[in-house]
């Protein structure tokens, strides 16, 4: 699923969730304009991308960066990712960090 913030006409963020399994989403290529960053804009989507996959049974949710984006990394944590050793190898050749989290499933 791809995920777009727009501003207008003008798309200023996407970000991606690719399923990995039915339990397991990856969070991949999430960018914003650099003229729309420090708005919120990276965190909206990503709290979207998060909800998207929780809807769909998502328990995991994982993400591979590099770790000289630390806006991306702090922003990561704030959304509720924390680095975790890694399971297999990257196919990203720029990753350098791995994080993941736990979505507890809803029980109203």
């Amino acid at each position: 699923m791809i995920f777009v913030a727009q501003e207008g006409e003008e798309v200023i963020g996407t970000a991606a969730m690719i399923r990995i399994t039915d339990d397991r989403y990856e969070l991949a290529k999430m960018a914003v304009a650099a003229t729309h960053q420090r708005r919120g804009v990276g965190e909206q989507l990503g709290r979207e991308c998060i909800a998207w996959a929780a809807e769909r049974g998502a328990r995991t949710l994982f993400l591979e960066t590099n770790s000289a984006l630390g806006d991306a990394i702090r922003l990561y944590e704030r959304l509720g990712f924390r680095r975790a050793p890694r399971r297999r190898m990257s196919d990203y050749a720029r990753s350098d960090v791995y994080m993941e989290m736990t979505i507890e499933p809803d029980r109203s």
